[in-house]
């Protein structure tokens, strides 16, 4: 399995919430990408720092996917106030999650 994590460290001035809204409005799109098979949003409790992390089955899907998802990532940065962001792709060594 492969991974792909988008950090953003929003401005003071967006809202708490941010990471919600966020959420609600990609996984309708993302999810519908060939090969996709999850994903996990983190905020940060004490800064304004969000975390993406998306599964993806193979490299191939991972890598096909990379065009759309720097899109959605366009689109939801485009038009808010963010200090940084970054992102990597992964090699997913280990996976037990239960929630």
């Amino acid at each position: 399995m492969y991974a792909r994590l988008t950090t953003i460290v929003f401005a003071p001035t967006e809202p708490p919430d941010i990471a919600a809204t966020i959420y609600e409005q990609i996984v309708p799109t993302v999810q519908e990408f060939d090969g996709f098979k999850g994903m996990l949003m983190l905020a940060d409790l004490d800064e304004r720092r969000l975390a993406v992390l998306t599964h993806w089955e193979t490299a191939e899907a991972l890598e096909a996917a990379q065009p759309l998802l720097e899109g959605v990532k366009r689109a939801e940065t485009a038009f808010r106030q963010v200090e940084s962001h970054d992102t990597v792709r992964l090699y997913v060594a280990g996976s037990q999650l239960q929630i």
